[in-house]
């Protein structure tokens, strides 16, 4: 699971910098950024802060997350469709 990815895919998507979503979510912009690189172990406070600054659900975050064989029951072209969409409805 690489919920760093996920978030910077959210936060590039909305067209937010890591400044703007680190301020929204009362996180420092280097917490942020080590996150985003996972450098950081992230909590699920931490998570649901971000998904709310992003006005995002976490269960979204966690399955743009998601690799392939956690979701063994979509194929991978479902899932990357799933991904696109996602991305396309919460910018």
């Amino acid at each position: 699971m690489h919920l760093s990815r996920a978030i910077k895919l959210c936060r590039q998507s909305k067209g937010l910098t890591q400044k703007a979503l680190a301020c929204k979510a009362k996180l420092s912009t280097s917490y942020l950024s080590l996150l985003e690189r996972n450098k950081r172990d992230l909590n699920i406070k931490v998570l649901e802060e971000i998904a709310d600054a992003m006005d995002i659900s976490v269960v979204l975050l966690i399955f743009l997350a998601a690799e392939e064989e956690e979701i063994p029951e979509l194929s991978v072209e479902l899932k990357n469709e799933f991904k696109q969409l996602i991305v396309g409805v919460i910018k």
